[in-house]
């Protein structure tokens, strides 16, 4: 049976004014009068909406809920966070506020739990961050400096007329790869010293390269063989 005045819709607005009415009765800051009862609108829909001003030049801002005629002000920064000249920064982590606001890491430096330091595989040397395996000045420790016609290569100075490959001066351009010393290209990889390149592939030196029939290209024991028109091993 439905009571006049009485619905689902307004019996939720009257429920909430009931309990926020009730909290707000029982605490109070000094100096700070609360209503005992808030009012009622039937038609405002029945829930309690917030809307909060931009935050401020101390990460503050002021609220106002719907279902309480006064406005509060809350913090705009998390728990893990600072306010830095008006905005929110994690000073773990933050280059531009390392450790507390304004401290600011130096170029190629990154801010890990509240210190500022370098990446990983870099190495301060003054206020730089260097690699110590391919900088000229810093090759292989801090003010070791190439000569001129030398670089440095797995922190090694090295003849510039040599290549780098895989931290070890020398070795074989192979166009967009490099075969170490002592090594050959082929195909999209390297043969070892004693290994020859058969169509992409490596055969030990001793073998036949052979293009068989039933099973392409294989690196024979013996020889390759011809005969009836199949091509094969043996």
């Amino acid at each position: 049976m439905n009571m006049p005045g009485f619905t689902a819709h307004n019996s939720l607005c009257r429920s909430n004014q009931h309990y926020i009415s009730g909290f707000f009765s029982s605490w109070r800051t000094l100096g700070t009068v609360v209503p005992t009862t808030l009012p009622y609108d039937p038609n405002d829909g029945g829930d309690c909406h917030v809307t909060c001003d931009e935050c401020s030049h101390n990460c503050m801002r002021t609220c106002q809920n719907t279902c309480y005629p006064g406005t509060y002000t809350e913090r705009c920064c998390g728990s893990t966070e600072t306010c830095c000249s008006g905005k929110c920064v994690n000073t773990k982590s933050n280059s531009a506020n390392c450790g507390a606001c304004g401290n600011v890491c130096s170029t190629g430096m990154t801010c890990s739990n509240g210190v500022c330091g370098c990446s990983p595989g870099k190495t301060l040397c003054g206020n730089d961050c260097v690699d110590l395996s391919s900088d000229r000045h810093h090759c292989g420790a801090c003010g070791t400096t190439c000569p001129t016609n030398q670089m440095c290569c797995g922190g090694t100075c090295c003849p510039t007329d040599q290549i780098c490959c895989g931290g070890t001066c020398g070795g074989t351009d192979c166009g967009g790869f490099c075969c170490p010393e002592g090594q050959s290209c082929c195909g999209k990889g390297c043969c070892s010293k004693g290994q020859f390149c058969c169509a992409g592939g490596c055969c030990e030196k001793g073998t036949t390269c052979c293009n068989t029939t039933f099973f392409g290209w294989q690196c024979c024991p013996n020889k390759c063989n011809h005969a009836l028109g199949v091509t094969y091993c043996t």
